[in-house]
């Protein structure tokens, strides 16, 4: 079982909310900003941390800036397998996904620092979802491994894509590009 702690793209957003507030000012109410949980990625990725040291995981990939995308390719690296992810079941908040709506990015491949992923299986992966979530961490079900090379995101509406890597010249671009607010 593939489990993700965590939300996608927080910590992005996060750093929008820091950086272009007076611009999301502009399309959002101050109500709606305010309403975004505060969120410490580092705090949350120690707490994390040390909780999934203690467990049976079998590999732990920590999510940074290039977001769950990219994190969950590393993911399939590591445990060298392939995996099928229901992208709904990702966690992501709706301010995030309206957020990156705004700024013209994606919120799948935006700053996920603090999120984990990890493959858990057997009568382990309820105690450790529930010690995380009496800590305060969120922890979801995202997927499962397979044995064949296919890394397959599956939409609500049964389409299918494969997950494929993020190229070095692709993240330095999406770096400088970050953050652009588009009015509409």
């Amino acid at each position: 079982m593939i489990i993700m702690t965590g939300f996608a793209g927080l910590a992005g957003t996060q750093s929008a909310l820091e950086e272009k507030k007076e611009k999301l000012l502009e399309r959002f109410s101050k109500t709606f900003l305010d309403d975004i949980p505060a969120y410490d990625p580092e705090k949350a990725s120690e707490l994390t941390e040390n909780i999934l040291q203690k467990s049976r995981a079998d590999c732990i990939v920590a999510a940074g800036k290039d977001g769950i995308f990219a994190a969950l390719w590393e993911l399939g690296e590591a445990a060298d397998c392939g995996m099928r992810i229901d992208t709904a079941s990702i966690p992501i908040l709706q301010e995030t996904i309206e957020i990156a709506d705004i700024l013209d990015i994606n919120p799948y491949e935006d700053d996920s620092t603090g999120c984990f992923l990890f493959i858990i299986n057997g009568e382990d992966t309820d105690r450790v979802m529930q010690k995380l979530r009496e800590n305060g961490i969120a922890a979801f079900l995202i997927g499962y491994e397979t044995k064949d090379r296919d890394r397959l995101l599956i939409g609500r509406d049964g389409e299918r894509r494969f997950l494929t890597p993020l190229s070095r010249i692709e993240a330095e671009k999406k770096q400088r590009e970050n953050y652009k607010c588009q009015t509409r």
